[in-house]
């Protein structure tokens, strides 16, 4: 369903060893997910909301939320963060479009990748460090054209892809 992760200055976001990134899941209810931010301690909900609120107010944090399908897992968690307007941030994907458009004025929609680019990113995990064979070539480029650019789907085609034997009948 996706998941959520917190950071409180610039370099824990590129510190994956940094003790306070915390990874949560939307299927938690947002007791758990104070909880956990809270490193762990478990009370009552509205206490742990106060306490994580009051944790976070006047503190620069980046918020991660990934994959959101609806509005309501940010309405129900867009209270445990404060708007102190200190540079702080809460960043969201969603497939969606009108999911990110009822959440944020802000709306990032990248380009789908060329053709080319998806023929490369294909090759680069089913092959890794390897040249695509030659007898495969044609058969990659059909895979590529039919993800329409989206790298989710040429990502998740290659593995399954990279696990198989490596011949024309693919």
């Amino acid at each position: 369903m996706g998941s959520l992760q917190v950071a409180e200055s610039p370099s824990e976001v590129s510190s994956s060893q940094d003790k306070r990134i915390h990874m949560v899941g939307f299927e938690d209810t947002r007791k758990q997910i104070a909880s956990k931010l809270l490193g762990g301690q478990m009370e009552d909900e509205e206490k742990l909301v106060e306490r994580l609120y009051k944790n976070l107010k006047g503190r620069q944090y980046l918020i991660v939320m990934d994959d959101l399908w609806d509005t309501k897992a940010w309405v129900d968690l867009k209270r445990l963060f404060p708007e102190d307007r200190n540079g702080s941030r809460v960043l969201f994907t969603s497939r969606p479009k009108n999911v990110a458009s009822k959440i944020s004025h802000v709306i990032i929609e990248p380009s789908p990748l060329s053709p080319g680019e998806s023929k490369n990113l294909l090759e680069l995990v089913v092959f890794r460090k390897e040249r695509c064979p030659q007898e495969l070539q044609d058969i990659g480029k059909k895979i590529a054209i039919t993800c329409h650019g989206l790298p989710l789907s040429l990502v998740m085609i290659a593995g399954v892809l990279s696990n198989m034997e490596k011949n024309e009948k693919l």
